[in-house]
């Protein structure tokens, strides 16, 4: 196996791993929802008047995957729709009680997981901090391209 083939396994393994993290994590309070989904409900709840089209553009998703995601939530109860007096035409979502419990337990995760991450990066030197970085940087680079790509694939 060449270097190349050993990157892209070992990022496998890792994006693996990070799947399974999430879902041990997830148990319970989080383990009826797909990833898209809470975080859709973390960001409603940091967005004020949060609509489709808010919502969409801040995951990178499509407004038809953000309407299904949004009626399964409103079907369960995490969140409600409103409108805006002035703007009878768009509609916009807010938490509702369960919503807000399932932000809670998302935000207390995320931070008990970066408390952690934290940790390991410490344990790095200065050059492999910087040389993580600057592959990080390149790689979210790169993925958001694929991420475009398909988008505009699909229309």
């Amino acid at each position: 196996m060449d270097t190349i083939e050993k990157l892209v396994a070992q990022y496998i393994r890792v994006c693996e791993k990070q799947e399974a993290l999430s879902k041990i994590l997830g148990q319970g309070v989080l383990q009826d929802y797909w990833f898209s989904e809470v975080h859709c409900i973390d960001l409603i709840g940091r967005t004020e008047d949060a609509n489709v089209t808010k919502l969409a553009s801040k995951l990178n998703m499509t407004r038809g995957a953000i309407s299904k995601a949004t009626k399964k939530m409103l079907a369960n109860g995490d969140i409600t729709s409103y409108q805006n007096i002035d703007n009878k035409k768009e509609i916009y979502f807010k938490l509702t009680e369960k919503g807000k419990q399932i932000f809670l337990f998302h935000e207390k995760k995320h931070k008990e997981q970066e408390i952690k991450l934290a940790s390991f990066f410490r344990q790095l030197s200065s050059e492999e901090k910087n040389v993580m970085l600057a592959v990080m940087e390149k790689l979210f680079l790169f993925l958001d391209v694929q991420m475009k790509e398909k988008d505009h694939s699909t229309k």
